[in-house]
């Protein structure tokens, strides 16, 4: 019995070294040749475990993109008019479910810096009326546990406050960005 307690010992004190000795280094994942050629700013992962990166690289047409490693291949989700087509660096990114958030210095037609989301197939503005009205850089995003999305950054409200800025999507809040409460 005695012998048996101790082998079990043993293999648990073993298991674990050989764990935290795994857990303790760093490795590439599986570097693509030539697709990041600029600094890669942020990631995150969905639920299904794709991993995300956005940055300061473009892709053929010139264009600031997110790759995404989906466990064999780096790729460009998206393409021509379902692509992200960033005219500026993707500076953060964030995720909920299988939905991907992307914003930071790139702009939509307007000249407004906006958050772009990634529903699988395409690429959009996750606020067409650019109600966000953000006139600097968003360099953070985060999503809560109920879907609601938060963007910060170097923007400003109208009395030139610095603000975090919440969109929960839902109709009964007329789908739009609003200040998040700071109390």
């Amino acid at each position: 019995m005695r012998q048996l307690v101790l082998r079990i010992v043993l293999s648990v004190l073993l298991h674990t070294l050989t764990t935290f000795s795994r857990a303790q280094t760093w490795e590439a994942v599986n570097p693509p040749l030539n697709l990041f050629n600029g600094t890669i700013f942020a990631t995150t992962v969905d639920v299904s475990g794709h991993i995300y990166a956005g940055g300061g690289f473009k892709n053929g047409s010139y264009k600031n993109f997110v790759a995404v490693w989906n466990g064999t291949d780096w790729t460009e989700p998206g393409a021509g008019a379902t692509g992200l087509n960033a005219n500026s660096s993707i500076l953060t990114l964030a995720s909920y479910g299988d939905t991907v958030y992307a914003a930071g210095a790139f702009t939509n037609r307007s000249s407004q810096y906006y958050v772009a989301k990634w529903n699988g197939s395409a690429w959009s503005e996750l606020d067409r009326n650019s109600s966000l009205r953000a006139n600097g850089f968003i360099y953070s995003l985060a999503v809560d546990r109920s879907g609601n999305v938060y963007a910060a950054g170097s923007f400003t409200d109208t009395t030139g406050k610095y603000y975090v800025a919440k969109w929960d999507g839902t109709a009964r809040r007329g789908a739009s960005w609003e200040l998040a409460p700071m109390h």
